[in-house]
């Protein structure tokens, strides 16, 4: 009876010991060294004749004993084994022989009880790294989310788990102001959400693009994909998310240089047909021209045997009209007619000018007036259909008027803007560096 009663002691100190062990396991924020160290603790106090036995635990080259450890030929010891490798080992010391013989200090029960030890601290190390592996992964995995310069989102079934920096930049919201809610609802302009959903849902393969909307309504152009990501161990669905505003202002651009190619090879191609135009136009308008002039001075000469005819005979027909009446009209019909080629002939030259090929680095002094006045005649029909007024070098003011009134504009406009007047005044000495 005594010794039954000696071995449910025995049994009772030993389930102590491990319940001390779970609940120093079980604390809050409690490291793996403070939990070895009062393991090491606990266990002589679990065995028999816990005053003549101290312990020590061995973890990847770390030490921790009882204050009394001493190591002595007679111990026992459990090795701790994780993923199939002895990391370390429980063990326990006699430090002096046991006077009963047949009670020897390291009894099988006591064995079982490192056993139980050490299983305790395989399962805690185990998740212990499982924990921070874990950990590590999360941190890892955030860092690569954050680090896309793509948004992400996360979700199920459309409702926002979680998203990266990006996307919250891009949107302009924070995590907590959208985890949790319909991100399509959103995120997505109105008139696009229904196309977007039947994207998602569907897992399309290809990216789509959609009208998207950011925090305070503002529309943005974006470029989407469903894609599946490992999350907290498990596939789950994702879509990336990428803003195509600069995309679509360099295209907006690229185009508008494009017509302006199409534009400057078509006025390439104009200017060849024009100065083509104005040679074929310069040659029979060179003959009216001499033609013109020929016929004038012939008419000068033989005006006054004309009047003498007249006066002698009476009226007589010239080109189907009555002499008398166009004898007076004669010299004006010739000067007409040379004013008329002479307009044509400044024309044609005109257009040779504009149509005229020459590099961009080629410098000359020229006269302004000049170059307005011909911009100006080459539009002159077009000015006159789009205003009332006429031509606008016309003025009311004298010249020396107009003159000091233009002064004053430039002066007045070139004051605003000092840093465009440096500009031009850097410009204009280096221009005229160049041409002299």
């Amino acid at each position: 009876m005594n010794k039954q009663t000696y071995n449910h002691s025995e049994r009772f100190k030993e389930l102590d010991c491990l319940y001390g062990i779970c609940s120093l396991i079980e604390k809050p924020n409690i490291s793996l060294e403070q939990i070895f160290q009062g393991t090491v603790d606990l266990i002589p106090p679990g065995l028999q004749q816990p005053e003549i036995i101290c312990a020590r635990i061995t973890f990847e080259g770390q030490e921790f004993r009882t204050a009394n450890f001493s190591e002595t030929a007679l111990k026992q010891r459990a090795d701790i084994i994780v993923a199939g490798e002895i990391i370390g080992f429980v063990e326990v010391c006699y430090l002096i022989e046991s006077p009963q013989s047949d009670e020897r200090p390291f009894l099988k029960d006591n064995k079982n009880l490192l056993e139980a030890i050490a299983r305790l601290l395989e399962n805690v190390i185990y998740r212990r790294r499982t924990d921070d592996a874990l950990w590590e992964y999360k941190t890892q995995y955030r860092k690569l989310l954050d680090l896309t310069v793509e948004g992400i989102i996360i979700h199920n079934k459309g409702k926002v788990i979680e998203v990266n920096a990006a996307l919250e930049k891009l949107s302009g919201y924070r995590s907590e102001e959208i985890v949790g809610r319909d991100g399509v609802d959103l995120l997505v302009m109105p008139e696009y959400r229904n196309f977007t959903r039947e994207k998602i849902f569907s897992k399309a393969d290809k990216p789509f693009e959609i009208m998207g909307q950011k925090k305070y309504g503002e529309p943005i152009p974006l470029q989407t994909k469903e894609i599946e990501i490992i999350h907290d161990g498990k596939s789950i669905e994702a879509v990336l998310i990428r803003d195509l505003t600069e995309q679509k202002l360099f295209e907006e651009k690229s185009r508008i240089q494009q017509q302006q190619l199409i534009q400057a090879d078509k006025m390439a191609s104009l200017g060849v047909l024009v100065a083509g135009v104005a040679h074929e136009i310069s040659n029979p308008n060179h003959i009216i021209m001499n033609t013109a002039q020929i016929i004038a001075e012939a008419y000068e000469s033989i005006k006054q045997i004309l009047k003498e005819y007249y006066e002698e005979n009476g009226d007589f027909i010239i080109a189907g009209r009555n002499y008398s009446d166009i004898k007076d009209q004669l010299p004006d019909y010739f000067k007409e007619v040379l004013a008329a080629a002479r307009k044509i002939n400044e024309i044609v030259s005109q257009l040779k000018e504009f149509s005229r090929q020459e590099s961009s680095e080629t410098m000359s002094v020229i006269d302004v007036n000049i170059v307005i006045k011909t911009a100006v005649t080459l539009v002159t029909n077009l000015i006159k259909k789009s205003t009332k007024n006429e031509y606008y070098w016309r003025s009311k003011y004298y010249a020396g008027q107009y003159s000091q009134k233009l002064i004053d504009e430039v002066v007045v406009f070139l004051n605003s803007k000092p840093g465009l007047r440096e500009k031009l005044r850097k410009q204009c000495t280096e221009h005229l560096k160049y041409s002299e």
